[in-house]
């Protein structure tokens, strides 16, 4: 017998919120039809860290590219996708210390919201789900949802939870 996908979530720590939101939705349907990016990269880094940490780190390019400062980019991001491309001598830690060096620093609002994301991946990477659940509240990640499905077909993820299995 397959498991709901609610047991799944359930097994894999997701919150009260997201296992009602799913109710008795197939992975198909919940996957096609969540709003919230926040909920889809917390399964994929949970489901896979380096993967989740790759699709983040893509989505933090798309969505802020036009405010990139240069050293989110290269001292946050970069490192973040050589890791999760398997690059084992990425010191994690270290990028996640530099990723809220930055973000506290920040000149203004978009900035702020740009290294919040660089934050997340770098939590995402240093195997702190909770501290990328709780940055990803805070920046864009709501509005990604559909660029996500993009990155990642439904059938990639039922594969990713089966592994967890």
């Amino acid at each position: 017998m397959t498991p709901f996908f609610r047991d799944d979530l359930l097994r894999l720590g997701a919150c009260s919120d997201a296992r009602t939101w799913v109710g008795n939705q197939t992975i198909d349907e919940a996957w096609a039809s969540c709003e919230s990016a926040q909920w889809m990269l917390w399964l994929l880094v949970r489901c896979d860290r380096r993967r989740g940490v790759g699709i983040t780190v893509e989505v933090v390019r798309a969505t802020c590219a036009h405010l990139a400062p240069d050293e989110v980019t290269t001292d946050v991001l970069n490192p973040l996708a050589a890791w999760a491309a398997g690059d084992d001598t990425v010191d994690v830690g270290a990028v996640r210390k530099r990723a809220w060096e930055i973000r506290a620093v920040a000149a203004d609002a978009a900035w702020a919201a740009w290294a919040a994301w660089a934050v997340a991946a770098a939590a995402a990477a240093d195997a702190d789900a909770d501290a990328a659940w709780a940055t990803w509240a805070v920046a864009y990640a709501d509005a990604q949802a559909d660029m996500i499905r993009d990155i990642v077909s439904v059938d990639e993820v039922r594969a990713m939870i089966e592994r967890t299995r």
